[in-house]
């Protein structure tokens, strides 16, 4: 888990911290997202700022690419 969503900087008791304020997601979210498969990104009405990082280890630069090309008005910065 700290490899995943944390740099190596991050002590063990910072991420206990973290981790004692997370909550349950909802069963609605659940469904949605791992049942029905339902992005709807033409639904999305406001501006978007999709943020993707070489380290991550959740989500790929190209899978966060596919993000913010998925908005028509897609404004990219380097």
């Amino acid at each position: 888990m700290h490899d995943a969503f944390f740099s190596p900087q991050v002590s063990a008791e910072e991420i206990a911290e973290h981790f004692a304020r997370l909550q349950p997601e909802s069963f609605q979210m659940e469904l949605e997202t791992v049942l029905l498969n339902l992005p709807r990104p033409d639904k999305v009405k406001t501006p978007l700022l999709v943020l993707a990082a070489a380290k991550d280890h959740v989500f790929s630069v190209a899978e966060e690419q596919a993000t913010a090309e998925a908005k028509r008005d897609i404004r990219k910065i380097d």
